[in-house]
């Protein structure tokens, strides 16, 4: 919702299973994918692993969310573009964002890549 507040059109899935399959289905992909760790069906483990197999889907820059105490430890496997930590601070997500998303009528902000 806060991105969506922001401008941004948003997509999304109740679980990895759902969320593969989306991304599978649209001609137009996302320019970002938030990616919680913790969902049913498919965790966000096995979505990442199936995400970075497929050529089409491995390019799209992924955040991992997660609560995992040390959520550095517990995504490095998965080469996030960034890693963040349940609760989101919403400034720095919509900082992250800006940074590979276009918001309508706002350009692009600062392309580089912030420390995980």
């Amino acid at each position: 919702m806060v991105l969506e507040d922001q401008g941004w059109r948003c997509l999304q899935a109740a679980n990895g299973a759902a969320g593969l399959a989306l991304l599978r289905e649209l001609e137009m992909l996302p320019s970002l994918i938030l990616l919680d760790l913790t969902m049913p069906v498919m965790s966000g483990w096995e979505f990442r692993r199936a995400q970075m197999e497929d050529a089409r889907l491995a390019p799209i820059p992924t955040y991992v969310l997660t609560a995992v105490g040390d959520v550095r430890a517990a995504s490095l496997a998965l080469e996030p573009e960034r890693n963040l930590r349940k609760p989101i601070d919403l400034g720095l997500l919509l900082e992250l964002a800006s940074r590979h998303v276009p918001v309508p009528g706002r350009p692009l902000a600062n392309a580089a890549r912030a420390p995980r």
